[in-house]
């Protein structure tokens, strides 16, 4: 009986340790989530910023020429709506 006992000790305490382990396991691949799912998180904010930036540079650019050439804006304006245009009917005849 005092056998029984001992080998039941044993195993209870192996199992605590064993739960130990695995909670420390746990905690540390949940960190390492979490730390990585900020990185990502930060590193696509930055993106969007980024593209917001070019963007707004793009179309001040862009109107920067339309007040300076405004004429010659027109007229490439015309020329790839006629482009577009042609494109698109050479396509519905297929």
């Amino acid at each position: 009986m005092e056998d029984a006992r001992k080998v039941a000790d044993t195993l209870t305490k192996e199992a605590e340790r064993a739960r130990e382990r695995v909670r420390e396991v746990a905690d540390t691949a949940l960190e390492k989530g979490r730390d990585t799912w900020k990185d990502l998180r930060d590193r696509g904010q930055d993106a969007v910023s980024d593209a917001r930036e070019r963007g707004q540079e793009a179309w001040d650019d862009a109107q920067k020429l339309v007040r300076k050439y405004p004429g010659q804006t027109i007229g490439i304006t015309l020329l790839v709506g006629t482009i577009i245009g042609a494109l698109l009917a050479f396509r519905r005849e297929d």
